[in-house]
């Protein structure tokens, strides 16, 4: 079973971050403008950021196993269809539909892989989840440059195909008993919420590609706090509403949400920050980067696996709190090092990355023993969409200072003396998102979290009152 959900997991990570590398290839060959050619991967992500949501609200009807096996079904068709793809519209549509299946593997993966073990073990299983897309978001880079090498780009789409191997292995392995639902889905705040966020993602979008707040921008900024506000309404007055109102009552949840949107927004923008530094700064082939990245890669992947472990023994709060503080020292000594030797920053980067890794497996265990079964694939899918979310702003905010500040203007970094003052602000401005992770993570309680993902009292007691620390030894039996 944990072999499907991280095999599924591989191949949509590395495609994710393997097709950036890989857009001027693709422009050249199919004569694609460069104004169009941001959507082959914006369309992309935000067909995906809209469909995550959806996947765990349909799972409570249809299915967890159903869905991730469908989705992993379309998303391999989708890149078949890339590797085919003649032209810039077939290529679109062959893009979209990859997204809309590979949306569905990340919560969905996480919920059969938290529902097949104990709560003891989630962990640990939780950590190698992560531990793989941490591995495949390294490998993406450094094997996009080496098809680029040998090959072409559709061998990147032909091989990210081989997912479909997944199908019928996940049809003889993934556990088949499901607790499923008849009651409405609740579409139509589901269309308001898929607005708002698809609206977000084009502002987030926008911002990267001008570095400031523009017509286009403020227009879809106003649009998804409009639609984000009808959502609220419509939540409010449905009977089943889109997104249950016992994880929208559970402050404890809303919490960790955020502390996910903050350092997803550190991390992600320093993994698309490092590439355009070491190109930018450095001059370094595509092949160069991913060689550079595989150290952060592989010790974040060790570290996962590590970090879900010790959440299980001893909860995930002082993990969680060392990777935020891991994750602000990284940022701060990558933009101190910016524009020095390209090794150097290679392995300060080894830190923050490290850092995110210590928080992605914890996080995502203790939603895991927060939320109720039946909340789960909700829980986890919207979760995944604000790390998805926070990732895209994240890169907003690395792009527009990039752009926005000369390379010969002043480092707020005091110890930035190198070329590259830009690149030194933009690393240093990632320390604010990770900061306030770790000021959220002030909530978190102490010591393992027992009995939670069943609708306990215990997880009753997390959400009412995230102040106090829980001390399940001081209470008696209800």
């Amino acid at each position: 079973m944990l072999l499907v959900v991280c095999s599924a997991l591989f191949f949509g990570v590395v495609n994710g971050s393997a097709v950036a590398v890989v857009l001027p290839e693709i422009g050249a060959d199919l004569a694609i403008p460069e104004r169009h050619l941001s959507w082959v991967l914006g369309g992309f992500l935000l067909a995906y950021g809209v469909a995550i949501p959806f996947y765990g609200r349909l799972a409570s009807r249809f299915g967890a196993r159903r869905l991730f096996l469908i989705g992993v079904a379309t998303f391999s068709v989708g890149s078949g269809l890339s590797a085919l793809a003649a032209g810039l519209e077939a290529l679109l549509a062959a893009r979209t539909l990859q997204a809309l299946g590979g949306a569905a593997v990340p919560g969905l993966g996480m919920t059969l892989a938290s529902r097949a073990f104990p709560a003891e073990r989630r962990g640990l299983v939780l950590g190698v989840v992560s531990a793989t897309m941490g591995v495949a978001a390294a490998v993406g880079p450094l094997g996009a440059g080496l098809i680029s090498e040998i090959a072409n780009w559709r061998y990147l789409f032909a091989a990210s195909a081989l997912a479909a191997v997944n199908v019928p292995l996940g049809l003889r392995f993934l556990d088949r008993r499901e607790s499923l639902s008849d009651e409405p889905l609740g579409l139509a705040g589901g269309a308001l919420f898929g607005m708002g966020i698809a609206a977000a993602l084009l502002f987030a979008a926008r911002g990267s590609q001008v570095g400031r707040i523009d017509g286009f921008a403020l227009a879809a900024g106003i649009t998804s706090i409009l639609a984000f506000a009808s959502f609220g309404a419509h939540q409010r007055l449905a009977t089943t509403p889109f997104v249950p109102n016992s994880l929208i009552a559970n402050g404890g949840y809303q919490r960790l949400a955020m502390l996910g949107f903050a350092v997803a927004a550190a991390n992600l923008g320093a993994q698309i920050g490092l590439p355009f530094l070491f190109e930018s700064l450095h001059g370094m082939s595509t092949l160069d980067i991913g060689v550079a990245l595989v150290p952060a890669a592989l010790v974040s992947a060790v570290v996962g696996v590590l970090a879900g472990g010790v959440a299980d023994r001893i909860g995930a709060a002082v993990p969680i709190r060392a990777g935020a503080a891991l994750m602000i020292a990284g940022a701060f000594a990558v933009s101190a090092r910016a524009g020095t030797s390209s090794t150097t920053v290679a392995w300060l980067a080894v830190v923050p990355g490290a850092g995110f890794a210590l928080i992605n497996s914890p996080l995502v265990t203790i939603i895991s023993r927060l939320v109720k079964p039946d909340d789960l694939a909700s829980a986890l899918s919207l979760n995944t969409m604000m790390f998805f979310v926070g990732g895209s702003f994240g890169t907003t905010l690395l792009t527009s200072i990039i752009v926005n500040t000369g390379p010969d203007a002043r480092a707020l970094n005091p110890f930035h003396s190198s070329p590259g003052a830009n690149f030194s602000n933009a690393f240093i401005a990632l320390a604010v998102p990770a900061a306030i992770g770790l000021a959220l993570s002030a909530v978190l309680p102490r010591g393992p979290l027992e009995g939670h993902g069943s609708g306990s009292d215990e997880a009753e007691r997390f959400a009412c009152d995230c102040q106090v620390p829980w001390t399940p030894e001081l209470e008696s039996d209800r």
